[in-house]
């Protein structure tokens, strides 16, 4: 590594020399590897991410077919459809963000 001053050279020395050097420990690696979480799948998160792009599709689609249907009168059927669907794409919708959260 260059150093543009000699004052920079000095530091880097000095610190060199005061630096912590750990002792030798066979076991160090394994114990830190045991201690880190697991790798995540690929195949699991690919396959969360098309999941959750099924559910996205579903969701507009039932979207559409419920905002094309001709609405004279409107009956407690409809009224239970709309409360699901609007749960059911609050839920699709908002578990991207949670598992956001989880991760930070």
């Amino acid at each position: 590594m260059q150093y543009s001053t000699p004052q920079e050279q000095k530091l880097a020395e000095l610190m060199r020399q005061q630096a912590y050097e750990p002792g030798e420990n066979p076991w160090f690696t394994p114990r830190v590897m045991n201690k880190l979480p697991e790798k995540r799948s690929r195949k699991r998160s690919v396959l969360a991410v098309v999941c959750y792009l099924a559910a996205l599709v579903v969701c507009a689609l039932s979207w559409t077919w419920w905002a094309s249907g001709s609405f004279n009168v409107i009956t407690v059927g409809d009224i239970i459809y709309l409360a699901s669907l609007a749960a059911i794409t609050a839920i699709v919708c908002l578990s991207p963000v949670v598992a956001l959260m989880r991760r930070a």
